[in-house]
């Protein structure tokens, strides 16, 4: 079972679409939460949320994937896509920085990508150097452009998926 939370404004047929599409890369029941607001409190003044401030306010008891339009940022890093507690529960993504010239389709394309590459850090897998795997650490969405949205072989079996 995950969870989607959507976070603050955003586009709430964006997340449905999501969660259909994470039904079919997890098998699992994805469910889709009422929306909340996002914690002000991990607000910077550089004018971005820290994405760690956010997945630490998120009291979850089941496997939950933030979904906000804002712009992240983690310690020592200019912004982020998305970060996850690595084997835990709780993960956030964004698409604020994935809408760069990107038409509606290869927005979505970018999304499932960054979605399902932090619930995979939330399934236990850490960065993948096998071209193409989702799991790829992309540092820019020409990055996340190249990669697919599915686990490479290595990453299904460490988390015990079938392909």
């Amino acid at each position: 079972m995950i969870q989607l939370l959507p976070l603050g404004a955003v586009d709430k047929e964006l997340v449905a679409w999501l969660a259909g599409e994470l039904r079919g890369v997890f098998k699992t029941e994805v469910s889709v939460l009422p929306t909340i607001p996002i914690p002000q409190d991990c607000y910077s003044r550089r004018g971005q949320y820290n994405s760690s401030c956010i997945i630490s306010k998120l009291g979850v008891k089941k496997r939950t994937l933030a979904v906000t339009s804002e712009d992240l940022y983690a310690r020592g890093l200019n912004f982020v896509f998305g970060e996850a507690e690595l084997g835990g529960l709780r993960a956030v993504v964004s698409y604020h920085r994935l809408k760069f010239g990107a038409d509606r389709e290869k927005l979505k394309e970018r999304l499932l990508k960054e979605a399902v590459h932090e619930l995979g850090h939330v399934f236990g897998l850490t960065h993948c150097k096998t071209p193409g795997c989702v799991m790829n650490f992309s540092s820019s969405v020409f990055e996340v452009d190249l990669k697919s949205s599915r686990f490479c072989k290595n990453c299904v079996s460490k988390i015990g998926m079938s392909p």
